[in-house]
């Protein structure tokens, strides 16, 4: 793709200024044979090519349309250099790119002598770590300074003075005090023979031309989930069915109502805020292209074409601490959906070049600049990597853009980058997230999983990468999940490149952030679509998390979701009911810290200090299951493996039946209560026309479900005494406004387990 001069990644590939920098005593900077700098004589000055990272002008003042805007911008949106040595063809940087390594045989991350960080003209490419700002002062010098290992996009994060000396470049972390620096012209621009290579040479490996649709899904995927679903086979078409009839807020039909914003902002601080409107406009943007996609009817199209041209005529930032995240989570499925709608079998006639124009304008210039240089030097082990680097391949797809595809390419592969193959994962499948939690662990492998399949639907194989290393990490998050490894598997404390042991960088614990062990993420189909035909590879676990799950529906936002409906490519299957254990997340039920956990009994050490999962682990300490009591209730009277497991069947007009797989009775509407509710009990099998055994399933999107029946939301009840499921007054509307008595979470049974539900006394 051609870049235009308000395009951030043509900006930033182009030479602004050929420069030479100059001391107050008229000393110049130089470079020496190793790529450190020192000082000279003016024939001795080395010349820079200067880069700088704009933000759009055109974003600023508001828009593409003009006028004005309240948006505050900072972070991803400020101003900073790129130096690259005219000599070495290599960027100024803090970062070691050195052979020189520390006492267990790891990079040292960065240059840096205690709290003086070393200046070289080491580096092959411009990420974080070789941006510098340039700020004029009143006498006619530069600012050149670096923002150290100060944790970027935070209100205070600072940057501090470089200064040169005869025996290198230093930047003193906390020093303020600054040495007067004249930046001048030393040569004419020739943007074309520099532009080609300010990002470097883009390898051979990188397709010359890409090919779409060819982001998560390809067209032969795309022909097939369609063909399937059409002839009623499963589990397709039962996944299928989960995407019409499971999904919240309308996101899943042409009635969804958009909310666009200029702004929004994740975390906390959250900047702009309102990111929800933004995850929701991405999936409804890709539920709606799925079904464009099976049904062939374009008022599905016409949505997500809707819901794409509002953004990108809007938005023009993403900010808050979690920006990142934000740029990278939702952005995924937002930019498949273009993929789908303007490719899949001719496209759909709606999505215009004009608007499509607009998309691509929208991901170089307000996606990219939040993007491009991943998660350094954040301290978050890996995740802050994965999320962006899927989203710079996917950018690279839908643009063209064979150098953003290649940067992410470059960041999965890189020993300098926290979420790569290498740093992110060892020989045996441990990630540096996995002992955090589940959510986070799962999270990033699934990650890595989506970078795989778009890189090999442009013929560029990642999979296979360490021995399949990532084959073991889905291997080792499955079987953990499916409660299976005590005193098997192997984990140990892992820390992330930048050397953080802090207690929100480094974990000795299992689980130590939050215990959400069984809590299946939707990332199994597609590793195992991918490895099932791959020789040699064992992918049992990974194959038994798939099935417990499928079909797998919507389970959260900052997945894909339903990857039985697009990635599944096994044999037929005549009927595809998932085995379930409901638990309540009312507290103090539901445990999900570990003070939780210990306040209610004794358990053995969650420490990781013998290498293997201790024997006897455990998660559970109080009943938070439902188990059928004699009168035919269901209570929260059960830990995991007496809890009653039932099957949940799927009906033909949407709804569900949950069964007890004990004796065949039927979850069913019961009799009427003083407030208008109604008992819910296990039944046998009622009279078929007196629907009083089908329930509505719903997933709110972040992992938990609730269910529905004629309207109205069931719940759970205390009443003083043990928490009871009924059909409870509320009516059904947004997932927003469900409570904790309403969630429910669906832990997935495998089926090779052997456990068996009970049924209390």
């Amino acid at each position: 793709m051609t870049g235009h001069a308000d395009d951030y990644p043509t900006r930033e590939r182009t030479v602004e200024r050929i420069v030479r920098i100059r001391t107050a005593e008229g000393d110049y900077v130089a470079l020496a044979s190793d790529g450190g700098l020192t000082l000279g004589t003016a024939d001795e000055a080395e010349r820079f090519a200067l880069y700088a990272s704009r933000y759009p002008q055109y974003l600023r003042s508001g828009g593409m349309s003009g006028g004005t805007t309240d948006i505050v911008f900072d972070g991803a949106q400020d101003v900073t250099y790129a130096l690259r040595s005219l000599t070495n063809g290599c960027y100024l940087t803090i970062q070691n790119y050195a052979d020189t390594v520390d006492a267990d045989g790891r990079p040292t991350y960065y240059r840096r002598r205690g709290l003086t960080y070393v200046v070289t003209a080491t580096a092959p490419e411009a990420f974080w770590n070789e941006r510098f700002t340039l700020t004029d002062q009143p006498d006619g010098s530069t600012l050149i300074a670096s923002h150290c290992d100060d944790l970027r996009d935070e209100p205070n994060c600072s940057a501090f003075p470089m200064r040169v000396t005869l025996s290198g470049a230093y930047i003193d972390y906390g020093n303020v005090a600054v040495q007067r620096l004249f930046v001048e012209d030393a040569g004419e621009v020739d943007s074309a023979e520099f532009a080609a290579d300010s990002a470097g040479d883009v390898p051979d490996s990188i397709p010359q031309v890409f090919v779409h649709p060819g982001v998560n899904l390809s067209a032969a995927q795309l022909t097939a989930m369609r063909d399937h679903v059409r002839a009623h086979e499963n589990p397709w078409v039962a996944d299928y069915h989960r995407l019409t009839d499971t999904v919240p807020n309308d996101m899943s039909n042409e009635r969804y109502v958009p909310t666009f914003r200029e702004g929004v902002g994740r975390g906390n601080p959250e900047g702009s805020g309102h990111i929800g409107d933004w995850e929701m406009s991405c999936a409804a943007a890709y539920f709606n292209a799925l079904r464009w996609v099976v049904t062939g009817e374009d008022k599905y199209a016409a949505k997500t074409v809707e819901i794409i041209d509002g953004w990108s005529k809007t938005l023009r930032v993403i900010d808050g601490r979690d920006r990142i995240l934000g740029a990278s989570l939702a952005t995924i499925k937002l930019i498949n959906a273009a993929e789908i709608v303007r490719y899949f079998d001719g496209g759909y006639t709606g999505f215009d070049d004009e608007a499509f124009a607009r998309f691509r304008t929208m991901l170089h210039n307000v996606i990219y600049p939040v993007v491009r240089d991943g998660g350094a030097p954040m301290n978050a082990n890996g995740n802050w990597d994965v999320a962006p680097m899927t989203t710079l391949l996917a950018i690279g797809v839908a643009t063209d853009d064979r150098r953003i595809f290649a940067r992410g390419v470059e960041m999965y592969l890189s020993r300098y980058c926290n979420g790569s193959i290498e740093n992110y994962l060892t020989d045996w499948g441990q990630s540096v997230e996995t002992a955090r939690d589940q959510a986070h662990g799962q999270l990033g492998i699934g990650a890595m999983g989506d970078t795989c399949a778009i890189a090999e639907h442009q013929g560029v194989d990642l999979w296979d990468l360490k021995d399949n290393r990532l084959a073991k990490a889905y291997e080792w998050c499955a079987c953990y999940n499916l409660f299976h490894g005590e005193g098997e598997l192997v984990v140990t404390p892992l820390s992330g490149i930048f050397g953080y042991f802090d207690d929100i960088s480094y974990w000795d614990h299992m689980e130590e952030q939050g215990v959400y062990r069984g809590q299946l993420r939707p990332i199994y189909e597609t590793a195992l679509a991918h490895y099932r035909h791959v020789p040699g590879v064992d992918m049992t676990w990974t194959e038994r998390a798939a099935r417990a799950m499928r079909p797998e529906g919507l389970v959260h936002f900052d997945n894909l979701n339903f990857s039985t409906l697009t990635t599944y490519d096994g044999p037929a299957e005549e009927t595809t009911e998932p085995l379930i254990r409901l638990r309540t997340m009312l507290e103090p039920w539901y445990q999900h810290s570990w003070s939780a956990i210990r306040a209610e009994g004794d358990v053995p050490s969650n420490a990781l200090i013998d290498g293997v999962l201790p024997e006897g682990y455990t998660t559970e300490t109080m009943p938070s299951y439902f188990a059928v009591q004699s009168d035919g209730t269901l209570a929260v009277t059960a830990m995991r493996r007496d809890a009653a497991l039932l099957r949940l069947v799927a009906r033909d007009d949407g709804t569900y039946s949950l069964v007890d797989t004990s004796d065949g009775r039927v979850l069913t509407v019961g009799d009427g209560l003083a407030d208008g509710g109604c008992e819910l009990r296990m039944a046998s099998q009622p009279d078929a026309g007196a629907n009083v055994d089908c329930f509505s399933l719903r997933n709110w999107g972040i992992g938990r479900m609730y269910l529905v029946h004629d309207g109205r939301l069931v719940e759970t009840v205390t009443d003083g005494g043990t928490p009871t499921l009924r059909l409870g007054v509320r009516p059904e509307g947004r997932n927003t406004d469900t409570r904790p008595a309403n969630w429910l979470l669906f832990t997935y049974d495998d089926a090779d387990d052997g456990a068996a539900g009970s049924t209390a006394a």
